[in-house]
C-alpha cells in the first residue's frame, strides 16, 4: 500500500488562522502576549513534563487524578515485532475467507496481502502513540514530534488514561460486535481525546477557541475527510479508522461545548450506536431526528454447500466512502449513506470458492438508491464478476469469484433467516486488528487526511 508521507501536524495542523503561532521547527512556542508555556515545549520523555503535563489536562477535564501513568517510547520497528508478537501467521496468510471476501466486495486492494498485514502497516505506518488499559501505560511510537505535537500527542493519551480510571474502557468496548458500533464507540473515545486535548493546547497557548473557531476546524476537517476518501492509495476500509477523530471530535465538540463536561460520561455509556449518528450530527442525535438504523431481520439464503462464516454491519460510513470511492459524486454519495437504515455484510465459503453479499436497507424509495449503487460498480472498472439490484425494501450487492457462480447466487431469492453473528466470526472479525481490542490509539502523521 502507498502511505502519502508522515506530515506533522504542525500547529496542531488544524488552524490556518493562527499560524502565527505554530513558527518553524524547533522554534520557541509562545502565545500572542509573547509568554512561553513550558508545558508545551517540555521533553515528554522526561518524568517532570509528563507529571506537568498530566496534572494540567486533568485539570482541564475536570477530574482529580494527578498521577501519570508509566511512559514509554519505542521505534516504529519495535512497534511491529510487538503487533506481530503472539499472531500466528498460518491463520493470516491471505487466503482467509474474512480477506478474499473484503477484496471480491472492493473494500481492500485485491493486490492486498492478509487484512491483518494490511492494519499492521497502517498502525505502523500511522499510530503516534496509543493508552494500553491492561497495564494502564502509554507508549508513544517515535516520530521525531515537533513541539507542541508532541505535548498534545501526549495530553491526548493522558486523556484515555483519564477516561480509563474516571470512566472505564471495559464496559464500552464490551458489547462491540460489528464493525460500525466499533467505529461508533471509538468516535465517542477519540473525540472526546481529540477535543480536551487540542483545546487544553490552545488554552495553553493564551488562543482559547471560540464557537466559531471550533466550527471552522470541523467544516475543514469534515470536508477534507469526505473528499479524501477517492483517493486510492488507501484502501475503503483504511478511511475507517480516521472517521473518529473526525466526525467524533466534530460530535463530541458539540455535545461539550453545548452540555458542559458532565455529557462525557452520558455519551460513555449511551452515545450513538452506529456512524450514521456522527454523520448526522450531535443536534440530531439528541433531538431524535437520525433515521432508525438496525441489522436487516434476514440474511441471504446461501446456495447449496456454502457456509457464512462472516457477518457484519459495515455501517453508514463504509458505504459513503464505498460510494465515493468508486467514483459517485461525493454529495451523492453522502446523501445516499445518510438514507441508509441498516446493513449486513455476509462472506461465504465452500471448497473451492467465496462469496460476498452486503444487503444495504434505506428509509427512502429504492429505485434511485439502486441506481446510485450500479453506478459505483460501473464506474470502478474492476475486473470482478459483481452485481446490484433492488431486492423488496433492500439493495444487494454480490461479488463472487466467476460469472457462473454470481449468476448462480443472484437468481436466489432473500429468505425470512434470523441474522445472528456466525459462530465462526467474533468481534471485529473483519478488521481483526483493531487497537481497541488491547489498547487506545491516537492516529497521527495523517499527512492529506488532516487539513
Amino acid at each position: 500500500m502507498k502511505i502519502l508521507g508522515e506530515g506533522r501536524f504542525r500547529c496542531l495542523g488544524l488552524l490556518l488562522v493562527f499560524a502565527a503561532a505554530c513558527g518553524d521547527d524547533g522554534a520557541p512556542v509562545v502565545g500572542p502576549t509573547g509568554t512561553v508555556d513550558d508545558l508545551l515545549a517540555c521533553d515528554i520523555t522526561a518524568a517532570d513534563c509528563q507529571q506537568a503535563i498530566f496534572a494540567s489536562i486533568a485539570e482541564h477535564v475536570g477530574s482529580s487524578e494527578r498521577n501519570p501513568p508509566p511512559v514509554r517510547t519505542i521505534t516504529p520497528e519495535e512497534y511491529e515485532v510487538e503487533l506481530r508478537a503472539g499472531l500466528d501467521s498460518d491463520d493470516y496468510t491471505g487466503a482467509e475467507s474474512s480477506t478474499r471476501g473484503l477484496q471480491l466486495m472492493g473494500l481492500i486492494d485485491e493486490d492486498a496481502g492478509s487484512v491483518i498485514d494490511e492494519q499492521i502497516e497502517n498502525l505502523v505506518n500511522w499510530v503516534g502513540a496509543f493508552y494500553d488499559p491492561g497495564p494502564a501505560a502509554i507508549t508513544i511510537i517515535d516520530r521525531a514530534y515537533a513541539d507542541v505535537d508532541a505535548q498534545t500527542l501526549l495530553a491526548h493519551e493522558f486523556v484515555h488514561a483519564i477516561q480509563d480510571r474516571d470512566l472505564g474502557f471495559g464496559e464500552i468496548f464490551s458489547g462491540v460486535q460489528t464493525e460500525d458500533a466499533l467505529i461508533a464507540t471509538r468516535s465517542v473515545v477519540e473525540g472526546d481525546a481529540e477535543h480536551n486535548s487540542i483545546g487544553w493546547a490552545y488554552d495553553r497557548l493564551l488562543m482559547p477557541l471560540t464557537v466559531a473557531d471550533w466550527d471552522s476546524v470541523h467544516a475543514t476537517q469534515t470536508d477534507s475527510l469526505r473528499s479524501r476518501v477517492s483517493d486510492r492509495a488507501f484502501d475503503v476500509l483504511d478511511f475507517n479508522a480516521n472517521f473518529p477523530y473526525v466526525y467524533g471530535f466534530a460530535f463530541m465538540t458539540n455535545a461539550i461545548l453545548s452540555e458542559g463536561l458532565p455529557v462525557r460520561a452520558e455519551l460513555w455509556g449511551a452515545g450513538p450506536p452506529n456512524s450514521l449518528s456522527f454523520m448526522w450530527g450531535y443536534r440530531a442525535f439528541l433531538d431524535g431526528t437520525v433515521p432508525a438504523r438496525a441489522i436487516p431481520p434476514s440474511v441471504y439464503t446461501p446456495q447449496p454447500g456454502y457456509t457464512e462464516v462472516i457477518q457484519d454491519e459495515l455501517g453508514a460510513w463504509t458505504l459513503y466512502a464505498f460510494l465515493h470511492y468508486y467514483g459517485v459524486g461525493m454529495d451523492l454519495a453522502w446523501e445516499t449513506a445518510l438514507s441508509s437504515s441498516g446493513d449486513a455484510f455476509s462472506v461465504f465459503e465452500n471448497d473451492s470458492d467465496t462469496v460476498a453479499v452486503w444487503r444495504l436497507r434505506f428509509a427512502e424509495t429504492q429505485v434511485s438508491v439502486a441506481d446510485v449503487v450500479a453506478e459505483a460498480l460501473a464506474l470502478s472498472t474492476r475486473s470482478v464478476a459483481w452485481t446490484s439490484f433492488a431486492e423488496g425494501s433492500d439493495v444487494v450487492i454480490i461479488a463472487a469469484e466467476s460469472e457462473s457462480v454470481l449468476e448462480a447466487w443472484a437468481s436466489t431469492p432473500i429468505e425470512a433467516v434470523p441474522a445472528a453473528l456466525s459462530t465462526k466470526s467474533t468481534p471485529g472479525r473483519l478488521v481483526g486488528l483493531h487497537p481497541e481490542g488491547t489498547f487506545v490509539s491516537s492516529v497521527r502523521g495523517l499527512g492529506p487526511l488532516r487539513p
